[in-house]
C-alpha cells in the first residue's frame, strides 16, 4: 500500500526565506538626494498642471464664447446692410415732384436777314427801339398781389383703410378740391399704401388740413410756401412787351412794300406770337398753383389689433409658435452664412497671424 508523501511545512518556509539571508547590496551614496529631487520635481509638475488646467479650460470656454459673440453679434448688426431690400415701395410723390419753376425770359430781339433790303432793316430796328421803352410802364402796371405757392405733405397710418379713404374723398369734395393723381400698392403683408396728389383751393387749405386729423394717425406733416411774386411780375412784364411788339409788327406789315421786308416781318410775327403763347402758359400755370395748393397724402394701412380668438385651440397656438420659431431660426442661420462669407477675408488674415505667432513661440521654447 502506497503512502502519500509528507510535506514538512517548516522546511518549506525555511527554503522560501533562505534568500533573505543573502547580503543586500549597499545603496548609492546620492540615492536619497536624487530620489528626493525627483519626488519634488514630480510634485512641482503636478502642481503646475493643476494650476494650468483650469486656465486652459477657461481659455477654451472664453474662446468659444468670443466666437459665438462674434458670429451672433456680427450677424445681428450687419444683416440689414448685407441683405438686399426684399420689397421696394414706390417713391413718394412728395420726393419726386419738382416745383423748381424756371420762368424763362422769352426775348424777341428783332433781327434781320442779310438778304433783306436796307428799308426792312431800318423798319425792324425802329420797331424794336419804339417797343422797348414800354417795358418799364408795363411792369409797373402789374398788380402787386402776392403770389404764394403752398405745398403740404402728409403721412397717415390707419387700421381702417377703406373708411379713411372714403372720409378723405368726402373731405376733398367738401372743400372743393380734386384728385390730380393717385397710386396704390400692397406689400408682402397684404397691407395697402396709397399715394395721392390733391389740389385744394388755397383759401380752404387750413380747414382741409384740420379735417385730415380724423383720417388716422398722422406720422409726418411738412408744409412749405414759395413766393413767386417777383418771377410772376417779370414774366407778366415780358408778356406785355411782346404784345406791344406784336402790335407794332402787325402795323408795319400793312405798310411794307418790299417782298423781302414783308418776309422778315412775317418771321418776326411768328416768333413773337410763339413767345406770347409760352409766357401766357407760364402765367396760367403759376396762377393755378397759387390758387390751388398741392397736398400730397400717403395713406398707410397698419395691421388690425391682435384680438385673440377664444376658439383657437392650444395645439394650433403651439403649432403657430413652432412655425414662427423655426422660420426665425432658419432666417438667422442664413444671415450667419452671409455674415461669415463677408467676414471670411478678415478671418483668414487673423488665422494666418495666429499661426505665425504659434510657430514663433514654439521656436523660442526649443531654444
Amino acid at each position: 500500500m502506497n503512502r502519500e508523501p509528507h510535506f514538512d511545512e517548516n522546511e518549506v518556509l525555511r527554503q522560501c526565506m533562505s534568500p533573505l539571508n543573502e547580503e543586500v547590496p549597499d545603496m548609492p551614496e546620492n540615492f536619497h538626494a536624487q530620489w528626493t529631487a525627483l519626488v519634488k520635481e514630480d510634485a512641482m509638475k503636478q502642481e503646475e498642471t493643476r494650476k494650468v488646467a483650469p486656465m486652459r479650460r477657461w481659455t477654451r470656454i472664453l474662446s468659444v464664447a468670443a466666437a459665438l459673440v462674434f458670429v451672433v453679434g456680427g450677424t445681428l448688426l450687419t444683416k440689414d446692410s448685407l441683405s438686399p431690400a426684399r420689397t421696394s415701395s414706390p417713391q413718394s410723390l412728395a420726393d419726386s415732384y419738382d416745383y423748381d419753376y424756371d420762368y424763362d425770359t422769352y426775348t424777341s430781339d428783332v433781327g434781320y436777314s442779310e438778304e433783306a433790303g436796307s428799308g426792312a432793316r431800318t423798319m425792324l430796328y425802329s420797331t424794336a427801339n419804339d417797343a422797348m421803352p414800354e417795358t418799364a410802364s408795363a411792369k409797373s402796371a402789374v398788380a402787386e398781389d402776392k403770389k404764394i405757392i403752398r405745398n403740404v405733405s402728409l403721412t397717415i397710418k390707419t387700421s381702417a383703410y377703406d373708411d379713411s379713404m372714403a372720409s378723405l374723398t368726402a373731405l376733398l369734395a367738401q372743400y372743393g378740391g380734386y384728385l390730380e393723381s393717385s397710386s396704390e400698392y400692397t406689400n408682402s403683408r397684404d397691407l395697402r399704401t396709397a399715394s395721392l396728389t390733391l389740389r385744394i383751393p388755397a383759401d380752404s387749405l387750413d380747414a382741409f388740413l384740420s379735417g385730415t386729423g380724423e383720417l388716422g394717425r398722422i406720422t409726418s406733416r411738412n408744409m412749405s410756401s414759395t413766393d413767386v411774386t417777383a418771377s410772376y411780375q417779370d414774366t407778366a412784364a415780358r408778356l406785355e412787351n411782346q404784345k406791344l411788339l406784336l402790335a407794332r409788327l402787325q402795323a408795319l406789315t400793312d405798310t411794307a412794300g418790299d417782298l423781302s421786308d414783308l418776309l422778315a416781318l412775317e418771321t418776326q410775327l411768328a416768333d413773337t406770337q410763339y413767345n406770347i403763347e409760352q409766357l401766357e402758359s407760364t402765367l396760367a400755370d403759376t396762377d393755378q398753383q397759387v390758387n390751388d395748393a398741392t397736398v400730397r397724402v400717403t395713406l398707410n394701412e397698419e395691421a388690425q389689433p391682435d384680438l385673440r380668438d377664444e376658439t383657437v385651440s392650444l395645439g394650433d397656438r403651439i403649432k403657430g409658435a413652432l412655425s414662427t420659431g423655426w422660420n426665425a431660426f432658419v432666417s438667422f442661420l442664413q444671415d450667419c452664412v452671409v455674415f461669415l462669407t463677408a467676414a471670411l477675408p478678415f478671418i483668414a488674415i487673423v488665422a494666418v497671424m495666429a499661426i505665425v505667432i504659434i510657430i514663433i513661440r514654439k521656436a523660442k521654447k526649443r531654444k
